[in-house]
Parts: structure tokens; C-alpha cells; sequence
């Protein structure tokens, strides 16, 4: 099996844990402002599958931007 490059190491140690941050933060905001009450279930209880699907999303999105930029930062800024 192939290793990781530590340069991808580093990426993805600070891609993930952002995206992570950043997945908690919307679900703690979106349970702030339930306005339209996207959050509960019919019954009144907290919906677990929406709240992880709303973390997930944004999870992934941030984890990957992220990488993706840290990628072409230090494509961009190699020793030649």
C-alpha cells in the first residue's frame, strides 16, 4: 500500500478538523434560527438525521475547499 506524503498529511490535518468546525457551527446556527422548524420531527423531538445530513454537507464542503486551497497555495509556493 502507498504512503501519504506528509505534505498531504498536512493538508488533510488541517482540512478536516476546519470542515468538522465548520459542519458543527451551521448545525448550532440552523438550531439557533429554526424558523421553519427544519429540526423537528412532527412529534416535537430533535430530527438527528437532518441535523447530520445538514453537518455532512457542510462538512464535506469546507474539508474539500479547503484542501483544494492548501493545495494550490503550496503548489504555488514550492522551492524551486
Amino acid at each position: 500500500m502507498k504512503r501519504i506524503s506528509r505534505s498531504t498529511r498536512i493538508k488533510l490535518a488541517i482540512s478536516i478538523p476546519t470542515g468538522a468546525i465548520a459542519g458543527a457551527a451551521f448545525v448550532f446556527i440552523g438550531t439557533l434560527h429554526n424558523a421553519q422548524s427544519e429540526f423537528q420531527l412532527s412529534n416535537g423531538d430533535f430530527d438527528f438525521f437532518y441535523a447530520t445530513k445538514v453537518f455532512l454537507s457542510w462538512f464535506l464542503l469546507v474539508s474539500i475547499i479547503c484542501f483544494l486551497l492548501l493545495s494550490v497555495f503550496a503548489n504555488s509556493h514550492k522551492r524551486r
